[in-house]
């Protein structure tokens, strides 16, 4: 049962509800609070109340039991959303196509994201408590460190570019006398993009958001460009460029040399 419900007499609060005097409002609020007193497990007195208030309080209990139910489901559904979103919010996080990583001014990793794991070639357990700048080629560590200060520094978003570290497994296992032996595992170098920007938590401590970008292809491309810019301006063979309209865009040395054009 709701509560428990007691039929020896006692002292009742708005006492006489019999007389005249007593209200349907008061005689309400009184089976409203006896209904809120079995609901919360204690002792209700019915020995002052007749037939059809004993009826009114179980209405009243009954009303608040379906309220307590609605209420309840409310609750549960609010909490399977807020579940749904929190693991949304993990999927989108975790697999996002950008690193994402969180530093202490230490440069320590608080936390990492799978994408970022898998940039690094380790498994995500394996980040926690490193220095990021491990994974940062040797030549570009200073570089690294001067920007993380100076993002810690001017608390404002910035970005740069260093290279990193992935570390690969060997592709063959390698056996001595007949025993497998650990996996080699060796480090290959790639460009990344890192943007940042430093918040403070509630601690007062302070922590930098980095979001590390692979710009490989983009870096792979430019290089290329340089390559065939280089190749034409270098060429023994004279090249012109012209739009549809016949307008000269641009001419190589070698055009120059033998026309007299310049480009200017």
């Amino acid at each position: 049962s709701a509560g428990c419900i007691q039929g020896e007499s006692g002292d009742m609060p708005g006492a006489n509800m019999g007389t005249k005097n007593d209200t349907a409002a008061a005689r309400s609020n009184y089976l409203r609070t006896m209904a809120r007193r079995a609901l919360n497990g204690q002792p209700v007195q019915l020995s002052k109340l007749d037939g059809v208030q004993i009826q009114k309080l179980f209405e009243q209990l009954q009303a608040h039991q379906a309220e307590l139910t609605r209420r309840n489901e409310e609750l549960a559904s609010m909490h399977q959303e807020l579940q749904a979103s929190t693991r949304r919010y993990a999927q989108l996080y975790d697999f996002a196509p950008v690193g994402y990583v969180t530093l202490g001014e230490d440069g320590v990793i608080v936390q990492a994201n799978q994408t970022c794991a898998r940039m690094l070639g380790v498994e995500r357990s394996e980040l926690t408590q490193v220095q990021l700048p491990d994974f940062v080629v040797a030549e570009d560590r200073e570089h690294f460190s001067y920007y993380l200060k100076k993002l810690f520094d001017s608390m404002l978003p910035l970005g740069f570019q260093v290279r990193m570290l992935r570390l690969e497994s060997s592709s063959v296992q390698p056996v001595l006398e007949g025993k497998m032996l650990p996996v080699k595992r060796r480090s290959v170098l790639f460009p990344v993009h890192v943007d940042g920007v430093v918040l403070a938590e509630e601690d007062g401590a302070r922590l930098a958001r980095l979001t590390i970008s692979d710009v490989t292809s983009r870096v792979k491309a430019e290089q290329e460009r340089v390559q065939l810019v280089t190749a034409i301006e270098q060429a023994s063979e004279c090249i012109i460029v012209t739009d549809r309209a016949g307008r000269i865009l641009y001419v190589n040395p070698a055009f120059e040399a033998l026309s007299g054009y310049r480009k200017e």
